[in-house]
């Protein structure tokens, strides 16, 4: 059995002494680079939104008149009696006060930046940047990565 192992090995090697290696034709590396390159330009795919920017207004504009018939119409032509509803002022009073604190919070962030203007600088660079990013991808590649 190893006789016949070993004459497999001694003509295997002798095969493969040879061969001699086999060469590309002329021009295959560009050929196939070309056809790579024509093969990434059709894979490129631009991105649509979920929601088109006329949807997302018509969206918004909704939300606005529904919050705003709630809150800013008199309601009592119907004849709705509020504590018989179930309606809790308490809770509205919570959320006025939870909004005054964000605000009150809001104007000591912005009180932060008015003492020095480098955090402004540094948020004005750092938005400019990510503005210039999302052009030059525009133009170059026509996709974006960041929005």
């Amino acid at each position: 059995m190893k006789e016949q192992v070993n004459n497999t090995d001694f003509f295997i090697s002798s095969l493969v002494k040879k061969s001699t290696r086999e060469k590309a034709p002329a021009g295959f590396t560009d050929n196939l680079m070309k056809r790579i390159e024509i093969e990434v330009e059709q894979e490129i795919i631009t991105s649509q939104p979920l929601v088109s920017r006329n949807m997302l207004i018509l969206i918004i504009a909704g939300f606005t008149v529904v919050i705003s018939l709630v809150f800013f119409v008199d309601w009592s032509f119907l004849g709705l009696n509020i504590s018989s509803a179930g309606f809790d002022v308490q809770y509205f009073e919570n959320l006025v006060v939870y909004f005054q604190s964000t605000v009150e919070w809001l104007a000591f962030f912005f009180a932060f930046f008015t003492s020095s203007s480098v955090p402004a600088i540094v948020v004005a660079g750092a938005i400019s940047l990510l503005a210039i990013d999302k052009i030059l991808r525009r133009f170059t590649l026509h996709k974006t990565y960041i929005f």
